[in-house]
Parts: structure tokens; sequence; C-alpha cells
């Protein structure tokens, strides 16, 4: 019997500009999409989407593979998925001790009471320490760990 589109795994490959690509087969994609989380399956429709930070899960029967990015786009195409992206991470790589302290500046710098505070990179930096820890296997929640 002929495999299917339908059947044939999606091949990931998360391209960042600081390190080489990563490329996963997988049966299953989950992407931080700009306005919510969304999966992508064998035989998806052709898409393009813009990213935000969060974490890319792809899952292959029982093993899954965990990546962090810091937004992005993602093309969907012919069971392909391209994620472009500033920087990318895998969950084995991430270095928890320093997702902690980039989560507690930033939390600080937040709480400060100083007026030269960016409001707006303090928060952008939070929400890639809590997207660091979230794929470590330390879900932070933005009011404490």
């Amino acid at each position: 019997m002929a495999e299917t589109k339908q059947s044939a795994p999606l091949a990931l490959e998360i391209c960042a500009i600081d390190r080489a690509p990563y490329r996963v087969e997988a049966a299953e994609i989950s992407l931080p999409g700009e306005q919510g989380l969304f999966s992508v399956l064998p035989g998806h429709a052709a898409l393009v989407a813009t990213l935000g930070v969060g974490v890319v899960k792809a899952r292959a029967g029982a093993e899954e593979r965990i990546f962090v990015i810091n937004g992005g786009i993602a093309r969907v195409l012919e069971n392909q998925v391209l994620v472009l992206t500033r920087t990318a991470e895998s969950a084995e790589d991430i270095d928890r001790d320093r997702a902690e302290a980039a989560k507690k500046r930033a939390d600080g710098r937040l709480n400060s009471q100083r007026d030269k505070v960016d409001v707006a990179r303090a928060e952008a930096a939070l929400r890639r320490a809590m997207a660091r820890l979230a794929a470590s296997g330390n879900p932070a929640s933005p009011g404490g760990s």
C-alpha cells in the first residue's frame, strides 16, 4: 500500500541567527503563535504564521523534543515546517540557573520604582526567561516560581 501525504512525518527545521539549524521529524508539532498556541499535523494546509516567544514541541510517538524560540515566523508547506527565529535553544541545552537569574532580574526591573526602566524590554526579557524555564521542565508563573 502506498504511503499517503497524510501519514508521512512532518519535517521540522528551526533556523536561528545564532546557531546551526535544528532538524527533527515529528508526527505533531506545537508552535507558539502570536495569537495563541497551534498544532500542525501531517497534511496540514499551507500556512504562514507569526510566532511569539515560547515553546515549540515536536512529538513522534512517545518521544518529544522541546525548543524555545524568540518569536519569528513559521511556514507550513507539504509536511515541512520551517521556523525562522532570532534565537532558538533545545530544552537539553538550557542552563536553568541562568534562566532563573534572568527571570529574577526582569522581575526586579519591572518592580523597580526607577523612572528609566524600559518596561517593554523588561517584559520581553521576562517572557523569554519564563519560556526557557517552561521548556526545561519548570513552568514559572509571572508572580514567582
